[in-house]
């Protein structure tokens, strides 16, 4: 697990979200926004001073859009703190795991490479993507709803299986599609089963893409209560997705999963 370059990685992405951050600032007003109650009624402040008053000026009705963005740099001001706190771990680790590298007598990548043609050791990820490449029963009905190609993978039956293969793909995950799985006295076909592409461990990946109908949704419970039965649990070795005609699947939940559940970290 390359856990220092993918450190690396994230540090120059929060460092760009901190500039991004302060050029947003740079556009808002000075000052801190308090509201309080008087009465049946609420006054408005701006602090440029501290809370005693020194600098504290009321703002009308006329001068809301003032507040509202002194609401919005509030907020920013709370992400680029955290980010600040973020970016100083992420450096204290960089420069220690720097320091490690060099002191440790670890094997190189060339002598690790040696050693797996010499020693005929097959190392993890491949094992994984031969586990991906080989044969196994799949779901033969109705063959022809497979109408969307994966490049590298056959078709899938939907654009949001579609998603997820070629999320899966570009993400070097091991995965197989429809492959049979026996719970029980029930042999289902999971959308997907996939490995974590560092350590193997195996997922069930299912996809539920029409929620709002009510059929659909109680197939889709007796569904979940058979895999948790047979010791496949939401968060653990299950992985699901969901969608409605009004909240479709988006790439960044599918790629979120993936970084969660499939990443070296």
């Amino acid at each position: 697990m390359d856990y220092w370059k993918r450190a690396k990685i994230l540090s120059s992405t929060v460092a760009q979200r901190q500039e991004v951050l302060r050029r947003e600032l740079e556009a808002l007003p000075k000052g801190q926004l308090r509201i309080y109650r008087n009465g049946k009624y609420y006054k408005v402040f701006c602090l440029k001073g501290n809370e005693q008053g020194k600098g504290r000026q009321i703002l009308s009705a006329d001068e809301y859009e003032v507040a509202r963005k002194l609401y919005q740099r509030d907020l920013l001001e709370q992400e680029l703190a955290r980010l600040v706190l973020v970016q100083v771990s992420l450096q204290e680790y960089l420069e220690r795991a720097t320091g490690l590298e060099q002191q440790q007598p670890w094997m190189t990548k060339e002598q690790r490479a040696l050693a797996e043609h010499v020693l005929e050791i097959t190392p993890p990820r491949q094992q994984w993507q031969k586990w991906a490449e080989g044969a196994y029963s799949t779901n033969t009905k109705n063959p022809e709803g497979r109408t969307i190609h994966v490049p590298g993978h056959g078709n899938v039956r939907s654009k949001s299986e579609y998603m997820i293969a070629t999320a899966l793909s570009a993400n070097d995950i091991p995965f197989r599609y429809e492959c049979e799985l026996k719970l029980g006295s029930k042999l289902f076909y999971p959308d997907f089963m996939v490995r974590n592409r560092t350590t193997g461990k195996l997922f069930v990946w299912e996809h539920f893409g029409m929620m709002d109908k009510a059929g659909y949704r109680d197939n889709c419970f007796q569904k979940l209560e058979t895999y948790i039965t047979n010791g496949y649990l939401p968060t653990d070795n299950l992985i699901l997705t969901w969608e409605t005609r009004e909240h479709p699947l988006d790439m960044d939940r599918v790629q979120g999963l993936i970084e969660l559940y499939l990443l070296d970290f």
